[in-house]
This record gives structure tokens, C-alpha cells and sequence, in this order.
């Protein structure tokens, strides 16, 4: 199999952009060194763009892509299983330029990893890998970056969300169940972000009546893959009084608990929930941390 730099002359073409900066020049969602330090590769996110570039370190690239970002070819890590791999994919006539990234999270397993792999058609032209140690990857932030324009990962496949259920998620952070109850009448919210795990419950279109947080890692959250009958489950405690918001494959809503006595039960409206708990295993994962015994801890 040939390695990249064998067939840059007949797969890159001339750079736009004359600087060593992303050619988005905002966020990376993967950068690292080839051959040694010789060459540098960058993925990236930017104002309504995504981008990818390869060459000198320092220097004019000798491939630069774009694409928007809402068409950006994205397949986050799916949430289950003690491999992540997340892959970004950038076309330039019918040869793809495949981003990707991998962590083992088992004990003994292989250290992190990423490069591209170049295809055209079922053909791969290339592999290319990181130098191990200089690999920075943020995948999360490219997650977040498309659920930001309003897109959603649902059926395998990038899409816009549908209409938002009237949450009352804190600015910046990521709904992973919203609905409608009671015909409508009120909203339940839960969310992730850079401030912790919320969940807020209230009239539709208005302020909430109760609006919780606490920080993600001691977010009381079972996924699905670790409930005997595929049900995630995250619960937010209000002193002795829980709120467990959950979800199956027959539908989604929020049980308020105290104890083993079940105070109340609100299934979500018909058609009204929006439910991506991958998006929370996703942000899990990225602060490192691991499932086991209803609690989360940082990885070995």
C-alpha cells in the first residue's frame, strides 16, 4: 500500500490559503505531525465552514479543502463500545480524504491514534498516521459545532433537528432529551455543556419552574447499552426528590421519584422528543470518564 507521500502529485492540488493556520482559521477538531515533524495535518471548524489541509509544518499546505460545515461528512463515535472512533470525510473530485481518530479505553489497550486514509471508490490509496505524542484531537467540539446550526445525528445520518421543544437549556450547552408533556403545555429539558448537566421543567416558551444542575461527572446517568432493557436514564436530584429522565425505543419522558415511591410519571408528547444520548456518552468520553456500577469515574 502506498504511503501518502508517494501519490501527492496525482491527489493534492495547490493550496488557497499561503499561511500554516487552519484554513478556517478557527477551531481544530484534529492537528498532529507526519513523518517525523516533516509535514503537519489539520482538520478544522470554523464560522459556517469545515477544513482540511496537509503539508510543510510551518509552511503553505499542499491540500487545502473546505466544505460548509452543515454538509460536512461527520460520524461521531456512536456511544457504546470501549473504542472510540470518530471520523470526519472531505472530498475533492472522487478521491476522499478521510479524517479520522481512535482510542482503545480498555486497560491494555493501544494508545491513541488518528491520520486520514485517501480512497477513490473502494480503492485506498493511502494511509497516513499521526506521529504518536503529537496528536490533539476535539471531535466533542466538532459534535457540538454542528448540533450548534442546528443539526442533529439521528438514522445514521446528519439532519436538521426538528422543531425545538421549548427548553430552557442554558446557552451553549446540548439538549440530550427535550419534549413536550400535557399536550404541549409544559417542556422538560435536559442538557449538557461546559457548566454541567441541567434539566429544567416549566410552561412551554416560558421560564422554568424548576431548573436543576449539577456537574457531569456526578451526573446519575445509566446508558442505554447498560440497562438490561436498553433504557438511559439520567436523574437529577433536588434534595430527597429525583427527577429521572429516560428513554427506550418506544418513547421518552421523566419520572419525579423520592425514595422507591414514584410521585409522579410524564411521557413525553407523541412525536415532541428530541433524544440523543449518544451526544451525552460523546461528552462523557471526552472528559475521560467511565461507566461502571451506576457511577461515573475517570478511566484507568
Amino acid at each position: 500500500m502506498p504511503r501518502l507521500s508517494a501519490v501527492l502529485p496525482a491527489l493534492f492540488f495547490a493550496a488557497t490559503p499561503a499561511v500554516a493556520d487552519c484554513i478556517t482559521a478557527a477551531e481544530s477538531f484534529l492537528m498532529c505531525k507526519t513523518g517525523g515533524g516533516a509535514k503537519e495535518m489539520r482538520a478544522c471548524w470554523g464560522p459556517g465552514n469545515a477544513g482540511y489541509q496537509y503539508g510543510p509544518e510551518g509552511g503553505t499546505p499542499e491540500l487545502a479543502l473546505s466544505v460548509p460545515l452543515a454538509e460536512l461528512d461527520f460520524i461521531p463515535w456512536a456511544g457504546v463500545s470501549n473504542l472510540i472512533w470518530e471520523e470526519a470525510n472531505f472530498l475533492n473530485g472522487d478521491v476522499q480524504y478521510s479524517v479520522w481518530h481512535r482510542i482503545d479505553r480498555t486497560p491494555d489497550g493501544d494508545p491513541p491514534a488518528a491520520g486520514v486514509t485517501v480512497t477513490r471508490g473502494d480503492e485506498t490509496l493511502a494511509d497516513l498516521e499521526c506521529d504518536p505524542g503529537t496528536i490533539r484531537a476535539n471531535f466533542e467540539g466538532l459534535y457540538e459545532a454542528k448540533t450548534a446550526i442546528g443539526q442533529c445525528w439521528e438514522d445514521f445520518r446528519w439532519q436538521a433537528c426538528a422543531a425545538p421543544a421549548a427548553s430552557a437549556c442554558p446557552v451553549g450547552a446540548t439538549p440530550f432529551l427535550a419534549c413536550t408533556t400535557g399536550g404541549g403545555a409544559k417542556a422538560v429539558a435536559g442538557c449538557f455543556g461546559p457548566n454541567g448537566a441541567h434539566y429544567s421543567f416549566g410552561p412551554s416558551g416560558a421560564a422554568p419552574e424548576l431548573a436543576l444542575t449539577t456537574p457531569l461527572h456526578m451526573l446519575e446517568y445509566t446508558p442505554a447499552a447498560e440497562h438490561p432493557s436498553g433504557q438511559a436514564t439520567a436523574v437529577f436530584w433536588n434534595g430527597k426528590t429525583g427527577y429521572a429522565l429516560w428513554s427506550t425505543a418506544n418513547g421518552a419522558g421523566v419520572e419525579v421519584v423520592q425514595g422507591d415511591s414514584a410521585l409522579a410519571t410524564l411521557d413525553c408528547d407523541p412525536g415532541s422528543a428530541q433524544v440523543s444520548f449518544d451526544a451525552l456518552d460523546a461528552a462523557m468520553a471526552a472528559q475521560n470518564l467511565c461507566f461502571g456500577g451506576y457511577l461515573w469515574s475517570q478511566c484507568n
